[in-house]
């Protein structure tokens, strides 16, 4: 690969973070204008849907979000070996 294919992908890059900070600032202007909360917004709701991809029918991790979540706690470090006050009761 020579420099100018390189700096074409480096370009195509920065378009690509470009016009998705573009999309943020009008989600978040539109937001500012907006009398809805963001929560009640239809129209933030539905640009925030359209940004998620839709999951494989049939294709799921077989794991809940809260069991999901559950074992990102108990991944993470134990707080009381790190903590120099008494244990928790």
């Amino acid at each position: 690969m020579d420099h100018r294919d390189l700096l074409r992908r480096h370009v195509g890059g920065l378009e690509r973070r470009i016009s998705q900070a573009r999309a943020a600032k009008e989600l978040i202007e539109h937001a500012l204008a907006c009398p809805d909360s963001f929560a009640e917004c239809r129209h933030a709701r539905d640009r925030i849907a359209a940004r998620i991809p839709p999951a494989p029918q049939g294709h799921g991790t077989g794991r809940s979000r809260s069991s999901a979540h559950a074992v990102a706690r108990s991944s993470a470090p134990d707080s009381d070996a790190t903590s120099s006050g008494p244990p928790a009761s």
